[in-house]
């Protein structure tokens, strides 16, 4: 009944990177937040020129070099995946409610509060 929330990162962080978005992706007890690496994994992987150029330097090279090798379809695979991950989830445990987000927010923009006086996050 165990579930594990993984907020964000797991691209880039060492060079086994589809080795573990495969076993998440197959994991029914594990939910998958949207990280920045995450995203720019997806942008790698939609060709977008920034990311290309930039992607070497937030640590994608494993993950470049283990693209290369990669059929197309895999390749879809993991940006159908990367595309549609949450960027945050709402839990309940204990009767409170939390908020999980790989980011912050920017307190000076937009902010909502509950009817408690408590930031409403999603809202922001």
């Amino acid at each position: 009944d165990d579930v594990m929330y993984i907020i964000g990162d797991i691209p880039d962080r060492g060079n086994q990177t589809f080795e573990l978005l495969d076993w998440v992706m197959k994991a029914d007890n594990v939910i998958h937040i949207k990280g920045n690496h995450e995203l720019f994994l997806q942008l790698y992987l939609e060709g977008n020129s920034e990311i290309i150029a930039r992607y070497p330097l937030y640590g994608g090279v494993p993950a470049i070099n283990a693209l290369k090798s990669m059929p197309d379809e895999r390749k879809k695979s993991y940006h159908t995946y990367l595309s549609n991950l949450p960027i945050y989830k709402e839990i309940f445990v204990n009767g409170s409610e939390y908020v999980l987000t790989h980011s912050g927010y920017v307190a000076d923009e937009s902010t909502v509060y509950k009817d408690d006086g408590t930031v409403d996050i999603v809202a922001s």
